[in-house]
Parts: C-alpha cells; sequence; structure tokens
C-alpha cells in the first residue's frame, strides 16, 4: 500500500490499547464489507435504541467510524455517559493497514460489546460447559443479556419479564446474536402466575427479589437442574436502589430458602457503586 505514517500511527495506537472495547458505528453494510477484527456493529443512527448494548459505562471505548460522521458519533457516545479513548477514521489506507496486521475480517460477525452477569458467566465457565444443555428460564430478565448469552453456549432459553418494551428488546438483542429466545409477558408477583412452563435444567435470577416466588422456582426445576441467582444484599441502600426490604436479601437467605440443594457458590460481590450482592449458585 502506500504507506502514511498517520494512518500507521493511528491504527498502531487503537491496537495497542486493547482494555477498551471495540465499536464499530458504520453501517452494516460497510461492517461486513471489512472491519477491525472482533468489533461489533451498532451504527450510528441506531445508537439511541441499541443502547443497553452497550458496556457499564466504566468501560472506554475504541470506536471505527467514517469521516463524514465522526464528530456526530463522538456527540452521540459521549451525550450516553461514555467515554471514547481511541477513534479509528475508516478509509482504505487503513483497511489495508489492518489487513498487513492480520486484522481485518468481512462478513456479518455476532461480536458484542455488552456482558452477561458475572455469575451468569462463571456458572456457563464452571458447570454449563460440562452438561447437556437443556432448556433454561431466565426471570425478570430485562432487556435480556443473560437470556441471549445462554442462548448463544446452547441452551434453549424462556425469558420472563413484566416489561412488553423490555421484552421486544430482548428478542431484537437475541436476532443481533443470532439466536433465539422465547419470551413471556407475566407479572412474577401474581398470586396465580396464569402460564404453563416445563421443568427447567437451569433458572437464572439476576438483580431481582419476591420472596413468594422461592417455592414456584423450586417446583420448576428439574431434578439435578441448576440455580443462578444474584440480587441486593442488606446494606445496599446505603448507596442507593433498592431502598425497601422486601428488595433486600439477608445475609445467608438464598442459603437458608434452598438448603435441599447442592449448594456450589454463595457468597457477597461488590458491584462497583458499592452495592453488596449474594452470588448464589446451587444444584437441586
Amino acid at each position: 500500500m502506500g504507506s502514511d505514517p498517520q494512518i500507521g500511527q493511528s491504527v498502531d495506537s487503537f491496537v495497542q490499547n486493547n482494555s477498551a472495547e471495540l465499536l464499530d458505528v458504520r453501517t452494516k453494510l460497510e461492517f461486513e464489507q471489512g472491519h477491525y477484527k472482533a468489533a461489533a456493529n451498532i451504527p450510528l443512527s441506531q445508537i439511541s435504541e441499541r443502547v443497553h448494548e452497550f458496556p457499564n459505562r466504566n468501560i472506554p471505548l475504541r470506536v471505527c467510524v467514517n469521516q463524514e460522521n465522526c464528530q456526530e458519533a463522538i456527540a452521540s457516545i459521549k451525550q450516553k455517559g461514555y467515554q471514547i479513548q481511541n477513534l479509528l477514521v475508516w478509509n482504505e489506507l487503513v483497511k489495508n493497514k489492518l489487513n498487513e496486521l492480520n486484522l481485518l475480517e468481512s462478513g456479518n460477525q455476532k461480536n458484542r460489546i455488552w456482558q452477561p452477569a458475572r455469575v451468569v458467566e462463571y456458572f456457563q465457565s464452571q458447570w454449563g460447559h460440562h452438561i447437556n444443555k437443556g432448556i433454561a428460564l431466565d426471570l425478570a430478565c430485562g432487556t435480556g443479556r443473560d437470556a441471549t448469552y445462554l442462548a448463544t453456549q446452547g441452551w434453549q432459553v424462556t425469558a420472563i419479564d413484566y416489561l412488553s418494551n423490555s421484552l421486544s428488546k430482548a428478542q431484537e438483542l437475541a436476532g443481533h446474536q443470532g439466536v433465539k429466545i422465547q419470551t413471556h409477558c407475566l407479572d412474577l408477583e401474581d398470586k396465580e402466575i396464569a402460564i404453563e412452563l416445563p421443568a427447567f435444567n437451569l433458572t437464572t435470577v439476576v438483580r431481582y427479589l419476591h420472596r413468594p416466588l422461592f417455592p414456584w422456582i423450586d417446583r420448576h426445576l428439574a431434578k439435578n437442574g441448576f440455580l443462578v441467582y444474584q440480587t441486593f444484599l442488606e446494606g445496599s441502600e446505603k448507596f442507593g436502589q433498592p431502598k425497601r426490604p422486601r428488595f433486600l436479601l439477608k445475609y445467608g437467605e438464598l442459603a437458608k430458602a434452598f438448603s435441599h440443594y447442592r449448594i456450589l457458590l454463595d457468597e457477597v460481590e461488590y458491584l462497583e457503586d458499592g452495592r453488596p450482592t449474594n452470588i448464589f449458585i446451587a444444584q437441586k
């Protein structure tokens, strides 16, 4: 290629900063024609509606963008509260340089910059890889990160939430990752949950607590099935939400409620804002 020292320096700086997540905000077509290896594609025009696919705001971004959209992209991403550590303005010289470095790929790769709950990822790494995948239930799934992640790992996932808008985003997220999940819009605090469900091999509950559901969860978990749970402990109210006791676990409460299970993990995990949570994995 006709070498350009500035282009080389720009790419080198971008490559070296591997602690930041990779985001390509060009169009889907442009992305498929060639992109930085492992970058996730969220087109600039879709950022507002897909911000739930971004990582935590403390995680910096490396962003690939076209020259004509550069300032708009910077403003849009910063407006959402994210820090851009490096910007790579795409052109043929950049593309050629990445190709030389074996960092160019094409096609519709399903890369992502979001992460599932760490306890769900930990379960999958420690136990999920060693068992036959079955059917999984994600309660109070929100916008579907955990449900989608489990589906990418081979689970057949049913996701439940009471917000139809969140479930629509969960379906879209699964579609962006090339998987399918089944969703149900239900109020989990209704005394009679009006749905027929099978016995699940895995149930996940993250950042949600409704104690009357504990027996229901038990009934819908198959023998030898796994329960993965994380929610807020007493003391979280000092740092923010939730504040009401009905939404705050007591220490050891999950272990007591599921004492007839084989407990595999029962620890306190502190969120970045200081709130304590109980991470809990058990097998029925």
